[in-house]
């Protein structure tokens, strides 16, 4: 399997739903799950009535030739690209022989770094090695997750009698900030084609409200990740680590659904459960999908489980697919 990288830059603010997690239209995220980007990728495939397409993706999915992460935060620092990736679910122990304070001001000094390093979304691809060995040693850890603003913006309801003024929250990136995403293809002919897909949804926009123009973006840089064609610090561990096969835990970035055979797996893994629902993108209707539950990006297991694709229904003679499948990079290794 082939790795290939997308650091995408967005030209307008973005509504990334959040409502399956019970927040309102009012909020929202700036990460996006590999299963709703799937779930563009075809909505936008069939507006273009490109049913070919369609076939084709799911049979390299399905066979096991394509794989999608999550779209990541990246940054620009001092000049270069930075890669963040989600903060690991997993928990080592830490070292015995590492010795216990128990005086007042030491207790609330760790008590509140505790607090803060829980509030870490996503850590530098870089210092993820950093982040295990200051659990491990029971020492501070702190990561700079500042990738933008959130803001409420103002809308009016024309549909009603009385027109009615309503807030959505949107998130606008810095200027040298955004998200990418990693692509696995054993064909390089299909990186290819996803790359040209990826500018066609770069000019329609991901996530919600794109009628207000939301959610558009362009292809900010690329690469096919090896040891030897970078020299970014954060894209070299990317690749080590999608390598890393043998690594004693596999983190997940993309989300999960695994299948009957690896639920012993998963049990004996470190996961948090997400529920996706919502209504059907491409119905005039309005219709609603059924919901499934994933494994969130960040879920960690001492194998790399295969995953599955979901088909929640059916709208206009098209199945309702929702992706499921992993994409990991090896943690805890040497």
């Amino acid at each position: 399997m082939n790795y290939h990288l997308y650091a995408l830059q967005f030209d307008s603010p973005i509504h990334f739903g959040s409502v399956e997690q019970g927040a309102g239209i009012e909020h929202t995220d700036f990460s996006f799950s590999s299963d709703a980007f799937f779930s563009a990728l075809v909505a936008e495939l069939l507006k273009a009535k490109q049913d070919e397409m369609i076939a084709h993706l799911l049979d390299k999915v399905e066979k096991g030739a394509l794989r999608f992460s999550s779209l990541l935060p990246w940054k620009r620092l001092d000049g270069k690209i930075a890669f963040y990736l989600p903060r690991p679910l997993f928990v080592p122990e830490p070292a015995k022989n590492v010795q216990e304070t128990f005086d007042y001001q030491s207790t609330c000094r760790a008590a509140t770094q505790l607090k803060k390093q829980k509030k870490i979304k996503f850590i530098r691809a870089s210092r993820l090695q950093m982040y295990f060995s200051a659990l491990i040693g029971k020492k501070p850890f702190a990561e700079d997750n500042d990738f933008g603003i959130e803001t409420l913006r103002q809308c009016a309801n024309c549909r009603e009698l009385e027109t009615l003024p309503y807030f959505v929250g949107q998130f606008g990136f810095k200027k040298q900030a955004g998200l990418y995403i990693i692509l696995g293809a054993k064909d390089d002919l299909d990186a290819q084609i996803f790359a040209k897909t990826l500018d066609f949804i770069g000019l329609s926009g991901l996530g919600g409200k794109k009628s207000s123009g939301l959610g558009k973006f362009h292809v900010e840089w690329k690469q096919k990740l090896s040891d030897k064609s970078s020299e970014n610090d954060d894209a070299k561990m990317l690749y080590k680590m999608l390598q890393a096969e043998n690594a004693p835990w596999q983190m997940t970035l993309a989300g999960l659904i695994p299948d009957k055979s690896n639920l012993p797996m998963v049990k004996e893994g470190y996961y948090s459960l997400r529920r996706a629902s919502g209504f059907v993108t491409t119905a005039s209707l309005g219709k609603k999908k059924n919901s499934v539950c994933l494994l969130n990006d960040g879920s960690c297991f001492k194998s790399r489980l295969e995953g599955t694709l979901a088909c929640l229904g059916e709208s206009d003679a098209h199945p309702i697919w929702r992706y499921g499948y992993g994409l990991y990079i090896g943690i805890m290794g040497d």
